[in-house]
């Protein structure tokens, strides 16, 4: 039961990373964009715009509110991702007591288990969740709405949202957490079982590279539905970030994702380090 504690508070060490790249994905860019050499340009002198990177904006951060600051909403992302592990960690353990031993190793069993205990944990963490991210939205019109104890918050969304507004964002995330289980969790077993010699057993390290790799191939797939979810969460809401000037209001989670896609902005914040400047992102109050 210490697993979700462990995980909450490594989290909760690289929150301002985990800050920059919700303010992105929000399509907050306070930072002008540069002309750079690309690194595709096959010898040739072909010059793009980038945008700064997530240190950068971390500083812009600093800048504006200190050093407290970058750290600013880490304790409602604390508190959702305890709420998210611990629920994660009892339902799926629940489940397993009622499994066949002899069968919990099996893959449909795995996805069985932990497909169930990921809805749970995102169901009964959203709320948190929300709130998480409002907080952290604050930062684009300077509020102070949502933050602790978060009395304000829950009253907040209550009075401007009603009860679906604790659930903004709900079904991309649940997409988004079982689609990108599920594929990951295929692409492990595919790659220990039939890509390894069937009569020497694959090592625990080896099984822990392709645990990583295949870790990091599935979000690649599922991200559009998590920056869905994320612009789900604001958009519409009190905050000055989920309104015109800074956000279109969606009428749902589709609507924005079609939106973000026609826009070629489906992938924005997915890259944090070397990020490349869309002029699309200046028409995102247009063709709503």
């Amino acid at each position: 039961m210490y697993e979700p504690i462990f995980n909450a508070a490594l989290n909760f060490s690289t929150y301002p990373f985990a800050y920059a790249k919700v303010l992105v994905q929000l399509g907050h860019e306070p930072l002008a964009p540069y002309s750079a050499n690309s690194y595709f340009g096959l010898g040739r002198n072909l010059r793009v715009q980038r945008l700064p990177g997530v240190f950068s904006y971390i500083r812009f951060i600093a800048d504006h509110d200190g050093f407290v600051g970058i750290f600013r909403g880490a304790l409602s992302k604390f508190l959702t991702d305890l709420v998210y592990g611990y629920t994660f960690s009892v339902t799926k353990n629940r489940i397993l007591e009622d499994t066949d031993p002899d069968k919990k190793e099996e893959l449909l069993n795995s996805l069985y288990s932990e497909g169930v205990a990921k809805m749970c944990a995102v169901v009964i963490s959203h709320p948190f969740h929300v709130i998480s991210i409002r907080c952290m939205a604050q930062f684009i019109g300077r509020e102070t709405i949502y933050e602790f104890p978060f009395f304000s918050s829950f009253s907040d969304i209550a009075s401007h949202d009603g009860w679906k507004g604790f659930f903004a964002g709900l079904v991309p995330r649940m997409l988004f957490e079982l689609i990108n289980f599920a594929v990951w969790r295929l692409l492990y077993h595919s790659v220990c079982n039939y890509f390894f010699d069937e009569n020497k057993p694959i090592s625990a390290n080896h099984r822990n590279y392709v645990r990583i790799s295949t870790s990091i191939f599935a979000p690649m797939v599922t991200y559009p539905l998590q920056l869905a979810s994320v612009v789900s969460c604001v958009s519409g809401s009190s905050l000055r970030a989920g309104n015109p000037p800074c956000m279109p209001v969606y009428n749902t989670w589709i609507h924005s994702l079609r939106h973000l896609y026609k826009l070629n902005e489906h992938k924005r914040g997915s890259a944090m380090f070397i990020r490349y400047f869309n002029p699309n992102s200046i028409n995102l109050l247009h063709d709503i």
